[in-house]
């Protein structure tokens, strides 16, 4: 009897081992360790900690850690339509002057557009535009900004010293907490530290910008959460445990074949 539990046990546990709802749970697993373009994957994969529900997804590192095809991702209309030409109507700074996009311009943010997931959602956003130079003194210096549901990139942004993709996703962040993440900002705050004395908070941060309030330490953990997510774990693990619980790994960027 003992022997036949055993051999029922074996044959139960194979089939939920070979499940499509266990392959959804180990992928979801994954996903959450950020490895995809790890060099180490397959060391960081198999030292990962497991629980009661996903404690053999360790035996599946080899297909996971595998490079994924680059596939030729269709164009992103809802995003594309949000570029446009001129000065923002409600733009704070009256004094920065609009600078046309140029064809390459455009065709950089074009294949921005195509990697997004649906989760960055243009919903609320009036539009993307682009500016000469910042003018006023808080924003002296600046590569792009955000108020009020405008993305603006000024022509440095484009000058090679700086990612386009970085900036988007950084100002997609300052989008974020005014809007779809309003209600949960307050707790960003809390889980952080952020006094409402107007202080710093505590603690480590991805740059020293991140300082300057809670809204840009919000929009700079985020961009770091995408873009490199294991250096907001090594250097600020509140704000990726916080992204990781919050976010839900939706945000996520596509690899594009041109």
């Amino acid at each position: 009897m003992t022997n036949k539990i055993i051999q029922l046990s074996i044959i139960a546990f194979s089939l939920l081992v070979a499940s499509p709802a266990y392959t959804d749970i180990c992928q979801d697993w994954f996903n959450q360790l950020h490895l995809e373009n790890d060099k180490d994957c397959l060391i960081k994969c198999g030292a990962a900690p497991a629980g009661m529900s996903t404690f053999m997804c360790n035996t599946q590192c080899d297909t996971f850690c595998k490079p994924r095809p680059h596939h030729k991702c269709p164009p992103n209309k809802e995003w594309e339509d949000k570029l446009k030409d001129g000065h923002p109507i409600d733009w704070p700074n009256e004094k920065e002057l609009a600078s046309p996009w140029s064809q390459e311009e455009r065709q950089k943010m074009l294949d921005i557009f195509v990697r997004l997931s649906n989760s960055f959602s243009a919903n609320g956003l009036v539009g993307i535009y682009k500016l000469e130079r910042p003018r006023s003194f808080s924003s002296l210096g600046a590569y792009s900004s955000y108020f009020d549901g405008h993305i603006i990139f000024y022509q440095k942004a484009f000058n090679g010293d700086k990612e386009p993709i970085r900036l988007f996703v950084h100002e997609f962040g300052h989008h974020l907490h005014e809007t779809a993440l309003k209600n949960e900002f307050a707790d960003y705050n809390k889980v952080l530290n952020w006094p409402d004395s107007g202080e710093t908070r505590p603690g480590n941060f991805v740059r020293p910008d991140g300082k300057d309030s809670p809204e840009e330490d919000f929009a700079i953990n985020f961009e770091t959460y995408i873009l490199e997510p294991q250096n907001l774990k090594s250097i600020v693990p509140k704000a990726y445990r916080w992204m990781t619980i919050n976010l839900k790994n939706k945000f996520n960027l596509k690899e594009c074949k041109k």
